[in-house]
């Protein structure tokens, strides 16, 4: 498993030239990233300092943990961080921290022995150089009842991000790995702040609920009432999340993020590459766009890279007007259009701009990558799952 600096958070500049201006505006809350919601709540409202138990379940990684929502709310901001974002949280304003809980696997399972997590620990240990970090405290831990490492760095930043500023930034990660993934809970604060966001921090990571594998669904779906938006899609031969993720970022809210073998390609040890890769995330614009405008916003920067534009057309998707546009160009991989390798790869964004309950400006985003020769297969079956869409007002 390969860490590199993509754990600061950062926006990307490749893709939909659309600025994500959430961050400050009015934006529409939402629920955890799961397909079936669960809510329980504890303690009587009467009381100002009483705690609002809300509990966030990911049905396919199998895990849960709860939360004070009188603390902590669902933050629909873009994060880059090594995997799957699964939840993100924040305390803000006053008490500005990000809580984040992601997902990063790798091909082949392994038991969770003394051998892995002190390598894990090492790996851990060895990234804080990378993104100008110190290590403050590095622990094998046993937390909610399974092994985890504890790990604490400090380094200039945002204070919501080591890296890109000035500010004391404090990053606390607990690492849980099971058989193929690395089940991640990761709080970032200004450091002077940490003592007012970690208490409530470590009560949801022991109070988190791991499964020993992932589940494994027959027909699974996602399905959220508060942003609108309900989507089935395949058990296989797309996988949540995604091996070797290397520098594939989604430029926004990730609500999914999926990942298929390749047919033809292998990674650099010989085994079947996952390089086909498929995001569904949200964009919050402070105003409304067209399908038309979103085209010609974005076609400039996929073409800066040398890719050459195939479809660019406006379809009708789950009744509502999209922009379809298809281009082509080469990378390392085939999993992420860079310009950079030499392998033919092609890149569909599908966007569904939309004003959702009147007032909240947003864009419905899907993202595929994929090498040129497994292009084909990947589209029809992503327009299998178009076909089940349901995308409100």
């Amino acid at each position: 498993m390969k860490f590199s600096n993509y754990i600061v958070m950062r926006l990307s500049i490749l893709g939909l030239i659309v600025i994500l201006t959430s961050c400050g505006k009015q934006i529409e809350p939402s629920t955890e990233n799961s397909a079936s919601p669960e809510v329980k709540t504890s303690a009587s409202s009467e009381d100002e300092n009483s705690a609002e138990l809300e509990s966030a379940y990911d049905p396919d990684y199998g895990f849960s943990f709860e939360f004070n929502s009188n603390e902590w709310n669902y933050a629909p901001v873009p994060v880059s961080i090594l995997g799957e974002p699964v939840v993100v949280l924040t305390n803000g304003p006053q008490l500005p921290a990000i809580m984040v809980v992601f997902v990063r696997s790798q091909l082949d399972s392994e038991p969770v022995t003394d051998a892995r997590m002190e390598s894990l620990s090492e790996k851990l240990t060895g990234m804080a150089p990378a993104i100008g970090a110190k290590v403050i405290s590095n622990e094998i831990q046993e937390v909610a009842g399974r092994k985890a490492v504890s790990l604490q760095i400090s380094g200039p930043g945002t204070g919501v991000a080591i890296g890109a500023g000035p500010t004391p930034t404090t990053q606390h990660w607990y690492a849980f790995p099971r058989g193929q993934d690395l089940i991640v809970f990761q709080l970032t604060t200004a450091s002077d702040k940490l003592d007012d966001s970690f208490e409530s921090f470590q009560k949801m990571v022991e109070s988190a609920t791991i499964e020993d594998s992932r589940s494994q669904r027959e027909n699974p779906i996602f399905e959220n009432s508060d942003i609108g938006l309900s989507i089935s899609y395949p058990s296989s031969p797309w996988v949540r999340g995604g091996y070797e993720l290397g520098d594939f970022l989604v430029p926004g809210y990730c609500l999914r993020l999926w990942s298929a073998p390749s047919k033809n390609r292998t990674t650099d040890n010989g085994t079947t590459a996952y390089a086909n890769r498929l995001a569904m995330f949200m964009q919050f614009p402070d105003k409304a766009y067209t399908p038309q405008e979103l085209i010609d916003m974005s076609i400039p920067g996929l073409t800066q890279t040398g890719a050459k534009v195939v479809t660019n057309e406006i379809r009708e998707i789950a009744g509502k007007q999209a922009m379809w546009l298809l281009v082509e160009g080469t990378s390392k991989s085939g999993a992420n259009l860079t310009g950079q390798g030499d392998v033919p790869t092609r890149q569909l964004w599908v966007a569904i701009p939309r004003v959702h309950n009147g007032a909240n400006h947003n864009i419905v985003v899907f993202l595929l990558n994929a090498p040129s020769e497994d292009y084909d297969e990947c589209e029809k079956e992503f327009k299998g799952m178009l076909e089940t869409l349901e995308i409100e007002d």
